[in-house]
């Protein structure tokens, strides 16, 4: 014998989900933005990051007023040299938001 399902339990099963979903989004969302002040210093600032591949970066160091070039990879971090005479430009010391990177290219696909 065959049973239909019955209708009001699968809209609460839709309904719960979809709150699960929700909360979920919402907790993550939290804890991103929790992390993102994880190990930021006063004195230290990644000037410029170079992606070579999905695990080995370039990197232009402030600490201080000394600047350093510097590697990572999956056996960790090296210092490579201490820059000099190295002076950033203004385009090197702003960090560009990840939502103004997404609207500028949502705009330019319209």
């Amino acid at each position: 014998m065959i049973s239909t399902p019955n209708i009001g339990s699968s809209y609460y099963l839709v309904i719960l989900s979809l709150a699960m979903f929700i909360a979920l989004a919402y907790i993550t969302t939290v804890l991103l933005k929790r992390s993102r002040y994880v190990g930021r210093g006063r004195n230290i600032h990644v000037i410029e990051r170079f992606y070579l591949a999905s695990d080995k970066i370039l990197l232009i160091v402030q600490v201080g007023s000394e600047y350093y070039f510097m590697s990572y990879d999956k056996n960790g971090m090296k210092m490579m040299d201490k820059l000099e005479n190295f002076t950033p430009t203004i385009q090197e010391q702003t960090q560009t938001k990840f939502s103004d990177l997404l609207s500028s290219k949502m705009n330019k696909d319209k």
